[in-house]
């Protein structure tokens, strides 16, 4: 099981390398505007969103392979070969733990993006950036590893991520700006809300929930020698 979670950690390194040089140059290029702008209040809450934006891209990229790692080892018969020596549940056991050390890594990289910004420019943001980050990270971590069920049916990463997706837009995205759109500054008031203590641990404890539901679903749709 190691193994199997190292493999697909070191082979899709490339993902990770991608997603540092995002955060490197997002950082750099975002520190020089608050630096620059960042006595103007206007722009205060612009610089922030933007500092965001760009951290969800990172964490993006970070956990991207992860649906389309496995449709790859579905379709090649790797998982079927994995399933024929090991028990189905280590196999989804090292599933979830590449999905976890990459959402891990994911929030790691974010964090330190934040840090250098600060240290650039103190103060602009508050220590509550860092619980958003957490709860940002747990959030996709979540959708990536809810993704895996329907790639076993579809045997497609991108039939998989655009199902949940279009569920997640519709039944999620947009019922909250329905409501946050009747307020001014609804993305700073978006991003309070998730910065909240009490936010982030529901945003924990709903996760681990889901988290271990789709866990089941996963262990039950595989058999031991055939994924399918």
């Amino acid at each position: 099981m190691k193994g199997l979670v190292y493999a697909g950690l070191l082979l899709n390194k490339t993902y990770f390398i991608v997603a540092g040089l995002v955060a490197a140059a997002g950082t750099a290029l975002l520190s020089v505007m608050g630096n620059r702008m960042g006595s103007d209040p206007e722009m205060l809450p612009l610089i922030s969103i933007f500092m965001l934006g760009i951290q969800f891209v990172v964490m993006t990229i970070v956990e991207e392979y992860l649906a389309r790692d496995f449709e790859k080892n579905i379709k090649s018969r790797f998982a079927d070969y994995v399933l024929a020596g090991m028990s189905k549940t280590k196999f989804v056991t090292a599933e979830l733990l590449k999905n976890l050390i990459s959402m891990a890594i994911a929030f790691a990289i974010t964090v330190f993006m934040q840090l250098v910004f600060w240290a650039v420019n103190p103060g602009m943001i508050g220590a509550g950036r860092i619980l958003l980050l957490a709860a940002l990270a747990i959030i996709i971590g979540l959708i990536d590893w809810s993704s895996l069920p329907l790639v076993v049916y579809l045997k497609s990463a991108e039939k998989a991520g655009l199902i949940v997706g279009i569920i997640l837009g519709f039944g999620g995205v947009m019922p909250i700006m329905i409501i946050f759109n009747l307020f001014e500054n609804k993305w700073i008031i978006v991003m309070e809300f998730f910065s909240r203590d009490l936010t982030f641990f529901w945003v924990v404890g709903i996760g681990a929930l889901t988290y271990a539901l789709f866990y089941w679903i996963l262990l039950n749709r595989v058999r031991r020698g055939d994924v399918c």
